[in-house]
């Protein structure tokens, strides 16, 4: 009941992602797949792979990430004041995909947090073992996978903040947040 809402937060956020790409149905679907993780996931796991994480990295990017999270919970607090009354329904929908899309940055920031947490806790004790992976894939460290999921989850959340920006900037531009 506590966590009740991630999921709709995360629905709500990809099935207005799904609606706002160039293409429909299925291909949609693996546009939003491909921007959203695809790429994340390959970039990751190229960095991950031939530059680990360092403690100095990571304390400076707990910072950044405390600073874009809190940006993100401002946005929110910022669009609440948006009366549907006077409104036309273009620009209600605009407001609301982008408090659904704010809401998911704040949760993927908060998970972006722990994420780096363990990534510093690794980072600091250095492992020395392997992960056995097939023989034609070169054996990489735990500390290498850990960076390739916390550049994933990085790259992810600069993705999430590039549409938090687009759709803060759709209202700005478009008049939205003016209720007059």
């Amino acid at each position: 009941m506590l966590f009740g809402n991630i999921p709709n937060i995360v629905k709500r956020n990809y099935s207005s992602l799904v609606h706002e790409v160039r293409y429909s149905g299925i291909c949609a679907k693996v546009a939003i797949l491909c921007i959203f993780g695809g790429i994340p996931i390959g970039i990751g796991v190229g960095l991950g792979y031939i530059s680990p994480l360092w403690t100095g990295l990571v304390g400076a990017l707990i910072s950044a990430m405390g600073v874009l999270t809190g940006f993100s919970i401002n946005a929110v607090v910022l669009l609440s004041n948006h009366n549907e009354e006077n409104s036309y329904q273009e620009k209600t929908k605009v407001v609301n995909q982008t408090k659904d899309f704010t809401l998911y940055s704040i949760l993927f920031g908060v998970f972006v947090l722990a994420v780096l947490i363990i990534g510093f806790v690794t980072a600091k004790a250095e492992p020395i073992f392997t992960i056995r992976v097939p023989q034609y894939i070169p054996a990489i460290t735990a500390l290498q996978g850990v960076s390739a999921i916390v550049y994933t989850a990085l790259i992810h959340y600069l993705i999430i903040l590039l549409v938090v920006s687009h759709r803060l900037y759709s209202l700005v531009h478009g008049n939205a947040l003016n209720n007059g």
